[in-house]
C-alpha cells in the first residue's frame, strides 16, 4: 500500500451499544441517547459540508456491552436506521476500538485499507469536554515511532457537552486521559488503570480477532 496522503479522516467515536429489537441504548448514561442521535445527524451532514476535501466517515467502537454481542459502530448504523437517517457512501466502521486512542488509531487503518492511502488530515466529532483528549491522542499517534507517521493537529467539531458539576467530574478524568497519553501509546496502554477498563470493556475476547483483522499494521496491544 502507498504512503501517500489523499482526503480527510472524519472519526465519530461511539459511545454505546444499540438495541434495534428494544429500541435501547446499551450505556453508562442512557439518557445520553439524544446526544448520540445527534452525533450521527451532524456527522452524516458534516460530510455533505467538507465534500470538498474528500471526507471519509469511519464509525469507531468495538462490541462492549454484554447485553448484545453487535459492535457499537454497527449498532450506530441501526440507529440511523431507526431514526430515519440514511448513511452517505463514504462511511465505513470501525468495530474493535475500546479506547479514544484506538479509535482514532484504528480508524486510520480502516482509512488505509479502504483508500489505500492514508489522510491528509484528520478530525473528530465527539462531546465537546473531550476536544484534549482527541488532541493529545493524535499527538500521541504522531510520536508513535513503531508508526512512523505524523498528521497536523486535529480540527474538532463538537456536539453536545456537559455543565456543572458533572463537568468538573467529567474534566478530572479528561486530565487523567491525557497524562496517561503522554507517557507514550505503549506507556498508556501498560498502565494498571488503563488495563483495568479494557478488560471491562472486552466483554467477547475481541482482541485476538482485533489483531487478525489488523494484519500488517502496528498495534499497541
Amino acid at each position: 500500500m502507498s504512503d501517500d496522503r489523499y482526503g480527510t479522516l472524519v472519526v465519530l467515536a461511539c459511545h454505546c451499544v444499540f438495541d434495534p429489537a428494544t429500541n435501547r441504548i446499551y450505556a453508562e448514561h442512557a439518557e445520553d441517547r439524544p446526544i448520540y442521535e445527534a452525533h450521527l445527524s451532524y456527522a452524516f451532514k458534516h460530510l455533505e459540508w467538507r465534500a470538498n476535501i474528500s471526507p471519509l466517515l469511519v464509525i469507531s467502537g468495538g462490541p462492549t456491552k454484554v447485553q448484545r454481542h453487535c459492535s457499537e459502530s454497527r449498532s450506530y448504523i441501526e440507529l440511523a436506521e431507526t431514526i430515519r437517517l440514511t448513511a452517505p457512501a463514504n462511511v465505513e466502521l470501525e468495530e474493535y476500538a475500546l479506547t479514544s486512542i484506538e479509535n482514532l488509531l484504528l480508524s486510520l487503518y480502516i482509512y488505509h485499507r479502504t483508500r489505500k492511502v492514508y489522510p491528509q488530515s484528520v478530525e473528530v466529532i465527539s462531546w465537546e469536554f473531550k476536544r484534549a483528549r482527541f488532541e493529545q491522542t493524535l499527538q500521541a499517534i504522531n510520536n508513535w515511532a513503531q508508526l512512523g507517521q505524523e498528521w497536523p493537529p486535529l480540527k474538532f467539531f463538537p456536539v453536545g457537552d456537559l455543565w456543572g458539576k458533572p463537568k468538573e467530574k467529567a474534566l478530572v478524568v479528561e486530565k487523567d486521559y491525557i497524562n496517561a497519553l503522554q507517557k507514550g501509546i505503549n506507556a498508556y496502554h501498560e498502565d494498571p488503570q488503563v488495563q483495568t477498563v479494557i478488560s471491562n470493556r472486552d466483554v467477547f475476547n475481541s482482541r485476538d480477532k482485533a489483531r487478525a483483522f489488523y494484519t500488517g499494521y502496528q498495534l499497541p496491544f
